[in-house]
Parts: C-alpha cells; structure tokens; sequence
C-alpha cells in the first residue's frame, strides 16, 4: 500500500471514530553505499526505511502513534492507538494543529537518473584507481566511497494542509593518502550529482594536493 492509499484508509477510520482533528507524518529513504579500499570494494550497504507518524485531537489532549507498516490494518490501528493514548494524557497544555491553504515558495528540485548498485560499485572501484593515477605520492590507505539516496516526505491534515516532496541525490567521496618517503598526509574531496558525469579523475586529483599540501607543515609559533 502507497502513502495516498494509507492516508485514505486512515481518513476513513477517523471519520468513522468521529476524530475531526488529525494529522499525518510520512518519510520514507532508501540508499545505497560502496566503498573501496586498496583495489577492491570492502562494504557495500543497501536499506530502505520509512513509516508514518500520525496525531489527532481528542477531547482537547493530542494523541501520537506510529507505524512502519503501509497496510489497510495498521491505518485503522493507528487511529485507535492514538486516540486511546490522548484519552490517558494527564497534561492540560493547549493543542493545535497547523493551517493548510497558506502560501509556500517553490522549491527546485533537479532530478537525475540514480545509479543501480552494480553502476555504483563499477563507479566507485574506477575512481579509486583514479585516486592512485592522481599523483605517485597517493598511497594505500586512500579511499573512495560511492552513494546514492532517494527521500519522500508527506504531510497532510483536516485543516487542510497536503505537501508532499521527493529529493534524490548521488556522489563520491575520495580520501587521498601521500606521503613523501619521511611522513604521510591525508585530505578528502566530496561531490555530489550525476555520477554519469562527475569527473572523479578532477576530484582525485583535487584530493591528492590538498593532501600534498600539508606535508612538511610545522605547528605555528603559538601552538
């Protein structure tokens, strides 16, 4: 069951209990990490991970309750819970909930493709040895990881608010290790877009002097 179909349910069940006053919360990710460490992928994590907070009104006490499962089950239970938690509340602070039809900026978003794991994994392993192709003073140590995410996030209530936003995003972070010969350094370098397109050869490079430029640094007379 989707977020719109889950929302559905759950107005349907406040009707029917009579709570006139509620509000639901939705969020939901899933992302995938690759790292590289010497010349071989060395964690690979994959997660998807979401639910909804929903809170209502009654007898003038706010009820919580939440859930994981997007199920025509959990949108009536959360409705009961919720309510059977404001009837036990004992505090007597004000409750209200937020007004819809008010006015919001525009928010540009640009979207992009996102990687399939495979795609990211074959990205992060060529910028590794992009990363000890960027100077001879790169190295073991150096790393690079590979990450792509997908968010959504909804809210909606009776008093009329209904926003709903998506984001995604996807990068590369490189660490350079160098050395050279007498002390080693180490700097990092973090871009975030279309992996089809970022230049992670610029990167590494950008990562391997900015390590460079801390050898031979001494402390500064003050300490």
């Amino acid at each position: 069951m989707d977020f719109n179909s889950f929302k559905e349910a759950v107005i349907a069940k406040c009707a029917e209990m009579g709570i006139t006053e509620y509000e639901l919360y939705y969020q939901a990710a899933e992302s995938t990490s690759v790292s590289a460490y010497l010349h071989e992928t060395n964690q690979f994590t994959s997660s998807i991970e979401g639910g909804v907070c929903f809170r209502c009104i009654v007898g003038g006490k706010m009820g919580y309750a939440s859930t994981e499962a997007l199920n025509a089950q959990e949108a009536a239970a959360v409705v009961e819970r919720a309510a059977d938690n404001a009837a036990v509340l004992e505090s007597s602070d004000p409750v209200f909930l937020g007004e819809g039809g008010q006015s919001y900026e525009p928010l540009e978003v640009k979207s992009y493709p996102l990687p399939t794991a495979e795609e990211l994994i074959r990205k992060v392993l060529s910028s590794q040895e992009a990363l000890y192709a960027a100077d001879k003073a790169v190295v073991d140590g150096s790393s690079t990881q590979g990450i792509s995410e997908r968010s959504s996030f909804a809210i909606y209530n009776s008093k009329g608010l209904d926003l709903h936003y998506e984001n995604s995003a996807s990068g590369l972070v490189m660490a350079a290790v160098v050395t050279d010969g007498k002390e080693k350094a180490n700097d990092y370098q973090i871009k975030l877009g279309d992996l089809n397109t970022l230049d992670a050869a610029a990167l590494a490079a950008k990562a391997a002097q900015g390590a460079i430029r801390k050898l031979g640094g001494e402390p500064a007379p003050t300490g």
